[in-house]
């Protein structure tokens, strides 16, 4: 290995280069720029660490590679009048007397990068700079099959090309320099490194001599290969076209707009866990989120559950390190702490801590939440993913998954771990039993759960920075110009300075017309607003309480509402204005303005599902089981199914013997079953328990009944679709279980009962019970996995091979198979022996004994026969549907009276009466 010796001459070169490098400064780096000082002198960071040394003189590098196409850019400087050279890449001169100074067009003042793609046959690139220059280094890549061979001058940092590369040296005095994701080993002068020689025509100058250094991308050990083995997606599991591995790195990345959400799910399950992984996101403003303790909704693997948010959104912000719950409750923990230490368009560490219902988030070690969430997940998968939207590429480098971890991360231990979570001395009182006297306008209600800004009124606060919002003229529609048509809430805010002296002025805030919907506050306290459709003519004049103005700057918040066609701040000129006594400001000019929920995502939050829709939501779902199905007070019990759970009620028989076995409390069925209901598709009547009213007349005001605990009786139909077809069964399937745990966590799983043939037709029953078996596997396995009771009526029914008929097509139950069905769910419950002397009379189609029992039975049916006319009227088009304006529809002595829904509502004191026979019949049968 030649050893160097610093003469005369490269004192001088030292100096010269020296000099080139302040030149270099003033193109890539401002003069502020922090500098340190660098054996060749004082140097400024980052970029021109690459250009610190070089060598100098006449280099002749060769490179060992495989043959292929590449792309080689070297770095090249100091180029004036006196320096020039010829560029030479495998004999070919494809620059000549290359001259910065002439580059540049006669000015010196940065570096610039020589690109060159060429195909390599001979195994070794052979690199010659012919004259005097300096080489600071090289990058080269594979290149792309379909890139013509071209020569190109790069003279800016963003220009650098850093896609696929294989080899980056750097013939300087730093290792390990990073720009992007390439890192750069620092060459030693005329020695071999990773397969790259050096001998140049004269001296060489600058770099580490006589240092073998390590390869450019080293490969870490991965922790738990179980979970990620560094080379492919085994165990993963997302779309195609969106994932892929990458030298031991996840990446999701499209070049083109991504039409939703797109998850890489793996099969790993958790429960208590501790994840690190390093994320780089670009463009730095796109969004992704790291899903954990979630579960996929349906087959295109949309997700629900706790998300740990990645990235910026342009009206919300910061979103690194955040807690989200996708497609459930929205943000639980949102902050801007990651800002203080996030790296933009650069890696960032992110750990992810739960521990029973605690949940910590870091990014680069900054501690950003820290929650106690009782009401959250405790189990389930982790899933990487890719915002939908503009084309975007999200690296996650070297999951690390650790189960059942101390309580720690990696800048913080588990005492200010512990004391960073909310103080919890103080237990919530509970809620007032009061009903509420005027709730909610329906469109504030759907505003208040999905837009942004209307989270705790971030966006009316007066200490809220608009800085970074655009800027409109007012008044004018927001959706002609500034948000092409637009649909949804938009957010105004304006400052108004003023003196003391208008402080104390009686004062009203004047808005002109508002199409359609708003709320105005004035220094976050709210002074008025029209909530519902119809007021985009109405004048807004808000008075302003005293005490709410203040000297110096006051905000003036407008939330506007608008669903459809023009919208926005839309009166005159001279309609605006904020009046302080006799004195009058104007309100006309430029507010800011910021786009909030859009109408398709307050549109999407109202669709409730069909099953769910009767069911009166509480503030918080009912508990679950605390062990197992068990009845300990007065109970409401919704079932949900197809046609065998809906003739069920007709019958009575589950009813009646569930009722009977527990005497102490008031049972209460309400069989919500409906023929031909799947997990997939449900048939209602247009605003049939809709939460809004329809175009044509009055909303659905029926009661909701307030479900405790819920039977879901699904999967028959379904299973026709052949066993290939459950992993979407399961997505549906557990999609309609998350919506019923909003409600209640108390659900019993029921399977389908299995095919029969009792009418002898050409079928293959045992393909089709084989089919079912997957189904009812399916069921079993959610049903474990989330430690819900199971009546299991496949199992118990036999595949079908019951001695007797239990069924009249082969699908659907006789009273002999419903009457076996409620001996299974006693059985499989735990009450069949509080039942056991009740029986189903022998050569009878129906009746149970002894007779007290027949009779419990029999009123249960009468109430369940009311609860079916209210449940489902035949009258539904005059009730609430679309003839609702036609004159049968009204009383014809009493004009302006509709006496169809008086009617309906009269059955809900009849089933009052109805539940307290039962109860009276339920004391006899007891007795």
């Amino acid at each position: 290995m030649n050893r160097l010796f610093v003469s005369l001459r490269s004192l001088i070169v030292t100096f010269l280069t020296y000099l080139t490098l302040t030149a270099l400064n003033l193109m890539f780096f401002p003069a502020s720029a922090e500098a340190t000082e660098q054996p060749g002198g004082w140097i400024l960071k980052p970029l021109n660490e690459l250009f610190s040394a070089s060598i100098h003189g006449a280099p002749n590098v060769d490179i060992a590679v495989p043959n292929g196409k590449y792309t080689l850019q070297l770095l090249l400087y100091e180029g004036w009048a006196s320096r020039s050279a010829d560029i030479v890449i495998e004999g070919e001169t494809v620059k000549t007397a290359y001259d910065m100074f002439k580059e540049q067009g006669g000015s010196f003042d940065h570096g610039s990068v020589l690109r060159h793609t060429f195909t390599l046959t001979d195994g070794n690139i052979d690199i010659e700079i012919k004259g005097s220059l300096h080489f600071g280094g090289l990058i080269l890549s594979k290149r792309k099959s379909d890139t013509p061979d071209e020569v190109v001058i790069v003279k800016g940092q963003a220009a650098l090309d850093l896609q696929d590369v294989i080899k980056a040296v750097n013939f300087g005095d730093t290792k390990h320099l990073m720009i992007g994701d390439v890192e750069f080993a620092a060459a030693a002068a005329n020695t071999t490194v990773d397969g790259v020689t050096n001998t140049a025509d004269g001296d060489v100058y600058g770099g580490e001599f006589a240092q073998k250094l390590p390869q450019i991308q080293q490969k870490t050990e991965l922790k738990n290969p179980e979970f990620f083995n560094g080379k492919d997606l085994i165990g993963w599991q997302g779309n195609e076209g969106y994932w892929s591995v990458k030298d031991g790195t996840i990446v999701g990345h499209s070049d083109k707009n991504i039409p939703r959400n797109e998850f890489l799910w793996s099969s790993v399950e958790v429960n208590d866990f501790y994840l690190t992984v390093d994320i780089k996101l670009t463009p730095d403003d796109r969004n992704a989120g790291i899903q954990f303790r979630s579960r996929p909704l349906d087959v295109y693997g949309q997700a629900f559950g706790y998300q740990a948010d990645v990235g910026h959104d342009q009206v919300i912000g910061n979103c690194w390190g955040n807690l989200y719950h996708e497609h459930g409750r929205g943000k639980l923990d949102w902050n801007d702490h990651a800002s203080q230490v996030l790296k933009k368009g650069d890696w960032n560490r992110y750990e992810i801590l739960a521990v029973g219902h605690r949940i910590w988030t870091a990014i680069n070690g900054k501690l950003c939440v820290a929650i106690d969430d009782p009401t959250g997940e405790l189990s389930g998968r982790i899933a990487f993913q890719i915002h939908g939207g503009p084309p975007q590429t999200v690296h996650y480098r070297d999951p690390t998954l650790t189960h059942d971890p101390k309580i720690a991360l990696e800048n913080q231990t588990s005492e200010q771990l512990l004391a960073a979570l909310p103080n919890r001395a103080e237990t919530p009182k509970p809620a007032s039993t009061k009903p509420i006297t005027k709730p909610l306008p329906y469109w504030t209600r759907l505003i208040v759960a999905v837009d942004p800004g209307s989270q705790g009124e971030t966006w009316a606060k007066p200490d809220f920075d608009h800085g970074q919002w655009k800027t409109m003229s007012v008044p004018g529609h927001f959706d002609i110009a500034d948000l092409p048509e637009f649909d949804g809430v938009v957010w105004f805010r304006k400052t108004v300075e003023l003196s003391q002296e208008q402080v104390d002025a009686a004062a009203s805030v004047h808005l002109g017309q508002i199409d359609d919907m708003d709320v105005t506050w004035v220094n976050g306290s709210r002074v008025g607003g029209y909530e519902d459709p119809g007021h985009h003519y109405t004048v807004r004049n808000y008075p302003v309480p005293a005490g709410i103005l203040k000297a110096g700057k006051n905000t003036i918040a407008v939330r506007v509402m608008d669903h459809g066609s023009p919208g926005g701040i839309a009166g005159t000129p001279e309609q605006l204005f904020l009046q302080l006594d006799d004195e009058r400001i104007s309100l006309a000019n430029r507010w800011h303005f910021a786009p909030g929920a859009n109408l398709v995502a307050l549109n999407n939050y109202s669709q409730v599902p069909a099953l769910v829709r009767p069911m009166n939501r509480p503030a918080s779902p009912v508990p679950a089981f605390a062990d197992g199905f068990t009845i300990g007070s007065d109970q409401t019990i919704a079932v949900v199914g197809g046609t065998n759970a809906l003739e069920s009620g007709r019958l009575g028989y589950l009813e009646t013997l569930l009722v009977a076995a527990h005497p102490e409390h008031q049972v209460r069925f309400r069989n919500l079953a409906w023929q031909a209901d799947t997990v997939y598709q449900q048939q209602r009547p247009r605003n049939f328990y809709a939460p809004d009213k329809p175009d044509y007349g009055e909303r659905d005001d029926r009661a909701k009944i307030e479900a405790d605990i819920v039977f879901f009786w699904m999967g028959q139909t379904e299973s026709l679709d052949g066993p290939d077809r459950v992993v979407e069964f399961t997505a549906a399937y557990e999609q309609q279980l998350n919506h019923i745990a909003q409600y209640t966590k108390r659900i019993v799983l029921v399977t389908p009962v299995p095919f029969s043939n009792p009418l002898n037709l050409d079928l293959d029953i045992q393909e089709r019970n084989k089919s079912l078996a997957v189904y009812v596997a399916a069921i079993d396995k959610i049903g474990r996995e989330r430690k819900l009771p199971i009546v299991n009526l496949a199992t118990a029914f036999g595949e079908g091979t019951m001695p007797f008929a239990l069924s009249h097509n082969g699908m659907h139950l006789l009273p002999a198979g419903h009457w076996e069905a409620a001996r299974v769910f006693a059985s499989q419950l735990g009450f069949a022996e509080r039942v056991a002397s009740i029986e189903r009379a022998p050569q009878s189609d129906a009746a149970l004994e002894p007779l007290s029992a027949e009779k419990l039975r029999q009123v249960i049916g009468q109430k369940n026969d009311l609860w079916f006319r209210y449940w489902r009227p035949t009258n539904w088009a005059f009730l609430y549907g679309n003839r609702q304006q036609t004159p049968s529809s009204w009383d014809h002595e009493k004009p302006g009276r509709r006496w169809f829904p008086e009617e309906l509502q009269n059955v809900i004191p009849q089933l009052d009466q109805a539940e307290q026979r039962i109860h009276e019949a339920l004391e006899v049968a007891t007795q």
